[in-house]
């Protein structure tokens, strides 16, 4: 089991997105994975669903997301990296990118 610092409230936006552009929107509902995982130095966060996608040209233009990019420039730098993957009818993923920090329990 790992145990990483996360910024407060990173994953918030990300989650909300799934719910209001994907699964609400279906009768059946839909499937929302969020993964963790250490790479070398880095964090590898990935929230994704298995909704409609998004068309490129709306690619990564949403408040929720220009806020996250924002709060990990400040808090990053240069040191993040936000990849956003979606494909039409297959679904739509963001990976945050950023140094792994252990979390240490007080």
């Amino acid at each position: 089991i790992m145990a990483a610092e996360v910024p407060y409230l990173i994953l918030q936006p990300l989650v909300e997105n799934v719910f209001k552009h994907s699964i609400e929107k279906r009768i059946e509902g839909g499937k929302l994975v969020i993964t963790g995982r250490k790479i070398e130095g880095d964090l590898v966060l990935s929230v994704k669903d298995d909704g409609p996608g998004i068309s490129s040209k709306d690619e990564g233009k949403g408040i929720g997301l220009e806020n996250i990019k924002m709060r990990m420039e400040k808090l990053y730098g240069e040191n993040y990296s936000m990849r956003i993957d979606s494909v039409t009818g297959e679904g739509f993923e963001v990976c945050l990118c950023f140094p792994y920090k252990e979390f240490k329990s007080s």
